[in-house]
């Protein structure tokens, strides 16, 4: 069975080569005008373009066979060479009909059908040998092909095995990077991951600290301003204490004042009160 790839005959690919359009369309014309090809045309006659090709080998070989000329009375020498010169070319037209069908169907087989073209040819040579005729060299040609056919389909199945190696080392070779690369990102995904446990852990010490700095700012800061506000009911009391001081130094110094009066006018008393008893001695 064919593979389904390249096709041989159209150079395309995706069908399969058995079901290649060109090669269906060449079939129709080759059936339509049959002839034989050069490579094997130096063994053999030209084939009458009229001639219509016989549908299938076998058909051939029972025409052969079943070949009765009707010739009415007894020939004569004359009538008796006609008559094996009409049975020889008779022979020999079916015989060009056997093998242009054979060259046709062959010409357009896939080398892998190798031994399908051996069938086929047996088939073949098996109406040519009931034909009697001499088709040793188109025989030889025949095998000939069949046989670079097999050859070139091992020559194929060789390519094949060896694209298949190549493709097996190749995914090896793909696997084995993979596997390297694999590793890799795995030593790497682990370092990254102890990283981001690290930093995650550092992240909630700092979040911790920063928030400890927070409390901290805020108690503080409402000491601040509670010492703000006990400054200024301080300052306040301090102006409050300054206006009395000032008032106390003031009624201080009228007290002193009115000692040094006082004193004054006692002195003044003891020296009336001496000068009166002076006056009395």
């Amino acid at each position: 069975m064919a593979l389904k790839g390249e096709c041989f005959h159209c150079k395309k690919m995706g069908h399969w080569i058995k079901d290649c359009p060109d090669k269906k369309k060449e079939i129709i014309e080759r059936e339509r005008m049959p002839s034989i090809k050069t490579f094997f045309c130096r063994t053999l006659p030209s084939l009458p373009s009229n001639m219509p090709l016989v549908n299938d080998l076998k058909e051939c070989n029972n025409q052969a066979s079943n070949f009765q000329p009707s010739c009415p009375g007894s020939p004569d020498d004359a009538q008796e060479d006609n008559l094996e010169d009409s049975i020889h070319k008779a022979f020999s037209q079916a015989a060009l009909q056997v093998q242009s069908k054979l060259l046709c169907r062959l010409e357009f087989m896939d080398p892998l059908e190798h031994a399908t073209m051996e069938r086929e040819a047996n088939i073949a040579f098996s109406a040519l040998n009931s034909l009697k005729v001499n088709y040793g060299p188109f025989a030889e040609h025949i095998r000939e092909f069949i046989c670079s056919a097999k050859s070139l389909a091992e020559i194929d199945a060789s390519i094949c095995r060896e694209d298949a190696s190549e493709r097996l080392e190749h995914e090896k070779v793909c696997r084995d990077n993979l596997s390297h690369l694999h590793a890799e990102i795995t030593n790497e995904l682990g370092t990254s991951r102890e990283q981001v446990q690290s930093l995650c852990e550092e992240e909630n010490r700092l979040r911790n600290k920063l928030l400890q700095i927070e409390t901290q700012r805020t108690q503080h800061e409402d000491k601040a301003k509670n010492l703000e506000d006990r400054l200024v009911k301080i300052s306040e009391q301090m102006l409050e204490s300054e206006c009395r001081l000032q008032a106390a130094t003031q009624e201080v110094d009228k007290a002193m004042k009115f000692q040094q009066q006082r004193e004054m006018g006692q002195d003044a008393m003891k020296k009336a009160m001496k000068n009166a008893r002076a006056c009395l001695t």
